[in-house]
């Protein structure tokens, strides 16, 4: 499993490094005329490249994996705030399931957002922000805690390059946050209300509870029923 798992990670690699840096080289040679089209840059790549018929092909190629990434996102959402409200973390209500056995508030709570981000900044430089200050930021904040955690057993070698790449994206999050204040902003607020939801309903659950010890109450033994 261990090493299907590198091999994995190499594709994803390959794909992020070297394609990437590849559509780069592709872009620094497009005409002038390419800065009116940074909302539709991969299509009219395609079009200067190969062709008009590539270039649809492109946009609908682009269109499902927008799909894909909105429906990855938001499942994700679905899934965090479940799993928090299950371990007590946030209200009773986001466990509560439809009759398709999602959880609605949940599902709610994540389209909600969505649409929110877009009516701030609908262009693809004001999302690319929103999302590379949230994705960077939380490989930066998992990479970190695996670096300098102890408990998890890895070669020198690994703790230093883990470290120093550690250090990079913190560099790499301090130039996002100082560059794009919006970006910033939105997910300061996003922290703060769902860092205050959390507390909010941990004090609630050490209130409520007879032995004011709160622990896992509610959350947990609906789930233990449910299994």
């Amino acid at each position: 499993m261990l090493i299907a798992a590198r091999r994995a990670i190499l594709v994803v690699m390959f794909d992020i490094v070297v394609l990437t840096g590849l559509l780069c080289v592709l872009a620094m040679c497009l005409p002038d005329e390419a800065r009116h089209h940074q909302n539709d840059l991969l299509r009219y790549m395609g079009e200067v490249f190969f062709g008009a018929q590539f270039a649809a092909a492109v946009g609908i190629m682009i269109g499902f994996l927008l799909l894909s990434a909105v429906n990855t996102a938001i499942t994700g959402m679905v899934a965090l705030l479940y799993v928090m409200a299950r371990d007590d973390e946030l209200p009773e209500p986001f466990l509560q399931l439809n009759r398709f056995g999602v959880p609605w508030l949940a599902l709610t709570f994540a389209e909600i957002l969505s649409v929110v981000a877009l009516n701030i900044d609908d262009s693809v430089s004001g999302l690319a922000a929103l999302y590379a200050i949230g994705v960077v930021g939380a490989i930066t904040i998992n990479l970190g805690s695996c670096a300098f955690a102890k408990q998890i057993s890895l070669a020198r070698h690994e703790h230093i390059v883990m470290r120093v790449t550690f250090i990079i994206l913190v560099a790499i999050s301090l130039t996002i946050a100082l560059t794009k204040p919006g970006a910033l902003l939105f997910v300061i607020i996003i922290l703060t209300a769902g860092l205050g939801l959390r507390e909010a309903t941990l004090r609630f659950r050490r209130t409520a509870s007879p032995a004011g010890g709160g622990g896992n109450t509610c959350g947990s033994r609906r789930y233990a029923r449910g299994k």
